[in-house]
């Protein structure tokens, strides 16, 4: 490990620099460093990355994760809140060279924002889910029709009257039905004399598959990093999409796409079940990036 040993103790320690800025620190500055050097290539493919900072993820980008990787696999720091903070250090201060002596931008530096929308279109899917069977209400049986639930079917052998011809004896003598033992009926042959049988339409299973169609609507949270408060501004009225006029209101300011995380809402067989609309904007918000923002929303 690189220096793993001092590097926790003043990770440890009460340290002023905490108490002045949440980036700046001593511990990210030689963490930075370390990097540095091991990564050379860092300073051009964050050069590289810059140039398309609007629309391209850091959290995805080839210098976040091998700060990623450094500081997990090097230093054996596996906290995420460390990486954020060395890996948004950098960002910030991409044309650093010497981390540990030179003057550097802090968190009291920089803006967290962040943007949430729908999509531009609802994708649909065809399913297949399990429900409970209507014909037999989930039980996977249903009434023996063969013998009306009695369980019992008419002897084929006696035709029902419990005794045979005996062809041993004289005209007119009779023994009783072997094949009922004299009672003139048998078990039902369909349903074994339980009175009754799987369900025809579930085969016994009680539950059916059924097909439907499940739309989603994608919901975009995307979060920025600025050095300047970015215009939110009346995008509720946007012209073309939610996103498209934010970045036409700013275009003349520098901002990093730090992420932008996509879930979806989803609703089955009707579009009119969706909360959202196509192209909604949701929520902004912004402010002076925070502890909170480093631990919880980066």
């Amino acid at each position: 490990m690189i220096k793993l040993t001092n590097i926790l103790n003043e990770m440890s320690e009460v340290n002023d620099d905490l108490k002045i800025d949440l980036l700046d620190t001593t511990v990210n500055r030689k963490i930075l460093s370390l990097i540095l050097k091991s990564h050379p290539e860092l300073p051009i493919k964050l050069k590289d990355y810059i140039r398309h900072s609007d629309t391209k993820q850091y959290r995805k980008d080839y210098v976040y994760r091998k700060i990623e990787d450094f500081i997990n696999t090097k230093l054996g720091i596996r906290d995420s809140e460390v990486v954020i903070g060395v890996a948004l250090f950098y960002l910030i201060n991409p044309l650093v060279g010497d981390p540990k002596t030179e003057e550097m931008y802090g968190a009291k530096d920089i803006y967290h924002s962040f943007i949430q929308f729908t999509g531009d279109e609802i994708d649909e899917f065809t399913e297949t889910d399990t429900e409970e069977c209507d014909e037999c209400i989930g039980y996977g049986y249903e009434d023996c029709g063969y013998c009306d639930t009695d369980g019992e079917e008419v002897c084929g052998e006696c035709g029902g009257d419990g005794f045979v011809e005996d062809e041993d004896g004289e005209e007119g003598d009779t023994l009783d039905c072997g094949t009922c033992n004299g009672s003139g009926v048998v078990e039902c042959d369909e349903c074994g004399g339980a009175a009754e049988v799987d369900c025809r339409e579930c085969d016994g299973n009680g539950t059916v598959d059924v097909e439907y169609t499940r739309y989603d609507l994608p919901i975009n949270t995307m979060r920025f990093i600025s050095f300047q408060k970015l215009d939110y501004q009346n995008l509720d009225e946007y012209k073309y999409t939610p996103i498209s006029d934010f970045h036409s209101k700013n275009e003349e300011k520098k901002y990093f796409l730090w992420v932008n995380d996509i879930e979806f809402e989803s609703a089955r067989d009707n579009t009119d079940d969706l909360v959202y609309d196509k192209n909604e904007l949701i929520e902004t918000q912004q402010n002076k990036i925070s502890l909170y923002d480093i631990k919880y929303m980066l």
